[in-house]
């Protein structure tokens, strides 16, 4: 049974993956001992801040659709009461003779 588990830190990313129990040896890496299928990335600084521009982009994009929704939905309710006094005024006024 293959097993993977992921965990953010502040720092990077640390990833287990292992197929079996027995992978429990321990490795060298430029960050200490690892047990084996144990994998970490660091995250530079332009990385984290590629993530973070992304992200900031995306809300943007969720915000600018959910702004022009309102904006038509405006326009239209006052599209139909503008009609709506226009119907009125003419009912009034075009009754009358001046």
């Amino acid at each position: 049974m293959k097993k993977d588990i992921t965990r953010n830190l502040p720092n990077g990313t640390l990833r287990l993956v292992t197929d079996t129990p027995s992978e429990s040896k321990t490795v060298l890496s430029p960050y200490g001992p690892l047990r084996a299928g144990l994998i970490t990335s660091r995250r530079t600084p332009d990385q984290q801040l590629t993530e973070l521009l992304s992200c900031l982009e995306n809300q943007i994009a969720t915000l600018e659709s959910k702004y022009l929704e309102v904006c038509a939905t405006l326009i239209e309710g006052l599209t139909e009461v503008r009609a709506q006094l226009l119907v009125g005024i003419l009912d009034t006024v075009g009754t009358d003779e001046v």
